[in-house]
């Protein structure tokens, strides 16, 4: 007897983890550089920082408990995931420009922390749709790792273009660069979106599209099937 090929993770699983890398390094535009963004749009330390992050890690937990549920049950995988993706890129692109407090903070929840929020639960919802029980595991290792990846790498340009004479813009409080979360938000984010659409979005529509019409056929079939032990 020859021995079956063990099973090997689907194309669909590295789509994702690049998606999660992609998504990691947007977000962590916001987490490096935040402090900074704050002290010079509104004079802010750490101490309102810290307060605002806890709220907002409220936020985080109730989407992670309810909310993703909510949006894949209802919407699907693939619109929560180009839903999470657009709002984080929208969210990173633009908060640093916004100056009214209040209009920040509420931007900053709807954008970022809703978007970031989306991001890993639905690309390991993906996941685990396409792989099998015994290659799980190894799939979400794979794409929190991916994560990680983004994690490590931003700080390592975003401090520099931070200070960077590009884009760089006098504020009440002080002045910065805006290039690294324009890189983030419209650069990597495209990016980001091309690979959704190409890796997970698209070809889940063509396999729906291609059960749909086999459905289709089966079913005209069945009543061609029925028509004609009537008539005979």
């Amino acid at each position: 007897h020859v021995a079956a090929a063990p099973p090997t993770l689907p194309t669909i699983v590295f789509y994702c983890a690049a998606a999660a890398t992609s998504g990691a390094f947007i977000f962590t535009c916001m987490t490096s550089m935040t402090a900074l963004v704050w002290l010079n749009l509104f004079n802010f330390g750490p101490t309102e920082l810290g307060i605002f992050l806890t709220a907002i890690g409220f936020i985080s937990i109730f989407m992670n408990v309810a909310g993703v549920k909510f949006m894949i049950r209802n919407y699907g995988s693939s619109t929560t995931i180009l839903l999470a993706a657009v709002l984080l890129d929208v969210g990173i692109a633009g908060f640093t420009f916004i100056d009214i407090f209040w209009l920040h903070a509420l931007y900053f929840i709807i954008f970022i922390n809703v978007g970031w929020s989306l991001t890993l639960p639905t690309l390991l919802d993906i996941a685990g749709e396409n792989v099998p029980p015994e290659l799980r595991g190894k799939a979400t290792g794979m794409i929190a790792g991916s994560m990680s990846l983004g994690f490590a790498t931003c700080p390592l340009i975003s401090g520099a273009l931070f200070q960077s004479d590009v884009l760089s813009i006098q504020h009440e409080f002080g002045k910065f660069s805006h290039l690294i979360f324009l890189i983030g938000g419209l650069g990597v984010g495209c990016f980001q979106l091309f690979i959704l659409l190409k890796g997970i979005v698209l070809p889940k529509m063509a396999i729906a599209n291609a059960k749909l019409e086999k459905d289709k056929k089966r079913a005209a079939a069945k009543a061609k099937a029925k028509a004609s032990k009537l008539s005979a």
